[in-house]
């Protein structure tokens, strides 16, 4: 394996244009334990997808960390979705919420999901409000 990476590097370095990812978790196998984040959203307090166009917001954008700040992941949905769910290994973490506007311009201010802990194969629900005083 190691003389397969060493030699798909040496190739890779002599080509223009050519990035190398050496690690990429997006690609590792999910644990069997994994368990699941469900972020439920709403604006000032509603469901109505017109509260989303209203705001300009066709997204919702979720930041995850690890307690100790290292990036988990971004995860975006349709505003009017109105709910996520995101697969995490068992650990730690924290996350960041806002809404997006279809260029991908914040429309809100950032909502805290403090810290929260996935122990594996559950599911944590976790409720949001982005009130009409957090819209820009």
């Amino acid at each position: 394996m190691r003389i397969a990476l060493l030699a798909l590097t040496g190739v890779c370095s002599a080509l223009t244009g050519c990035i190398f990812v050496a690690d990429d978790p997006a690609s590792a196998p999910r644990s069997d334990y994994t368990g699941a984040l469900i972020v439920d959203w709403t604006v000032d307090g509603s469901t109505n997808p017109d509260q989303c166009d209203q705001g300009d917001a066709g997204w919702l954008r979720l930041s995850v960390f690890t307690s100790s700040g290292r990036p988990v992941g971004e995860f975006s949905d349709d505003c009017a979705a109105f709910s996520t769910s995101v697969e995490l290994d068992p650990g730690s973490y924290y996350a960041e919420a806002l809404l997006e506007d279809a260029d991908g311009h914040a429309r809100t201010t950032v909502v805290q999901i403090d810290d929260f802990t996935i122990v594996g194969r559950d599911s944590l629900s976790v409720p949001i409000d982005f009130p009409a005083g957090s819209f820009y």
